[in-house]
């Protein structure tokens, strides 16, 4: 087997999840691009930001996995962000649009000059450019993200890049080749949240996350109904019976879990149509493309399928195995693939 000429590495891509924090390292070579290391902890705290105990065990799960470097890029959790869509001047009337957007974002949500951080970037193909600037702005509060950050530089990590988890998703997913003159959704399905994320021509024009739209709602409602765990109840969501297995699982399974299904995936459906149309009147001359699965609901069953038959799109069921070579390491933990996003943010500087 012909080996690879390591090029460049990447910093380490970290996702921090509600449960578990992943990271993806991505090396360069000669003739593509590889997942050169990667790894999964359990989280101790219960909050959306990660605790000082959470960043030292992963400090010290670095060598274990080996991992190249110190240098970390963080995907930041979504309730560290305030995230908007604001018109503002016409891209050329000389307005300073960071600033306006700054300002926009201090009276919408209260926040004073100086206390948070905020960037902007413009709709492409907007329907409306002679008239106004469609730009998404995204503000983070200073304090608690420094805090953080300095809880990374303490345990030794260098943070190289931080940005948003939809930024992430769309870089990882930009492998895919998707048609730039259409709109496609990334639905990250997950136990804690839905969020949805439209991109065209490569840039994030808008997105909506949903935390009552999390899977866990219906996992709590089997294990109370069927006096289980919540883990129990994860996996009989996730792993229907086969049509051999015993008449009282395919009992269960019908008349417990797939209502619960079924009413579930007519709801994000729902959802979706509405983000959809909302993403594609802000773009001139384009139309819906495909909607793309990702997170650990993407392969409940009959989903893709509802999806695909109610708003008449392609739709790509995604692993990380389908974005890049793995090289032999295991990408797949708990129930569904849920490392893109740590991909996305180690994609940062070689897909840059």
């Amino acid at each position: 087997m012909q080996r690879t000429l390591v090029k460049a590495v990447s910093p380490v891509g970290v996702h921090i999840g509600r449960e578990r924090i992943r990271v993806v390292q991505v090396a360069s070579g000669t003739r593509r691009t590889f997942v050169s290391g990667c790894g999964v902890i359990p989280r101790r705290s219960d909050g959306p930001i990660p605790s000082e105990s959470d960043i030292a065990d992963l400090a010290r799960a670095f060598d274990r996995w080996g991992l190249n470097g110190r240098r970390v890029s963080i995907a930041l959790p979504r309730e560290m962000l305030k995230v908007d869509m604001l018109d503002l001047p016409p891209q050329g009337s000389g307005a300073p649009i960071e600033r306006l957007a700054s300002m926009e974002m201090a009276r919408l949500h209260s926040l004073e000059q100086g206390s948070f951080e905020s960037r902007c970037w413009s709709l492409p193909h907007s329907r409306r450019a002679r008239e106004r600037s469609s730009v998404v702005a995204v503000a983070c509060i200073i304090d608690p993200l420094n805090e953080m950050l300095d809880q990374f530089e303490i345990c030794g990590l260098d943070v190289v890049r931080a940005d948003t988890e939809s930024w992430a998703d769309v870089r990882a997913c930009g492998r895919l080749d998707l048609d730039s003159t259409l709109v496609h959704a990334i639905v990250d399905l997950r136990w804690s949240i839905a969020r949805l994320t439209f991109v065209h021509d490569g840039i994030v024009v808008y997105e909506r996350a949903m935390p009552e739209k999390g899977l866990d709602r219906q996992s709590r409602i089997i294990a109370s109904r069927m006096g289980v765990d919540i883990d129990a109840a994860r996996y009989l969501l996730m792993h229907p019976p086969e049509e051999s297995a015993d008449p009282v699982s395919q009992r269960i399974w019908k008349s417990e879990i797939k209502p619960l299904v079924n009413t579930h995936t007519r709801m994000l459906t729902d959802d979706l149509r509405s983000a959809f149309g909302y993403a594609t009147h802000q773009i001139t001359n384009t139309r819906p493309g495909s909607v793309v699965m990702i997170g650990c609901g993407s392969n409940i069953m009959g989903f893709a399928q509802h999806i695909h038959q109610a708003l008449d799109v392609e739709v790509k069921m995604v692993s990380t195995c389908d974005l890049i070579s793995a090289d032999g390491f295991d990408l797949k933990s708990g129930c569904a693939d849920e490392y893109i996003t740590a991909l996305g943010m180690a994609l940062v500087e070689l897909e840059a």
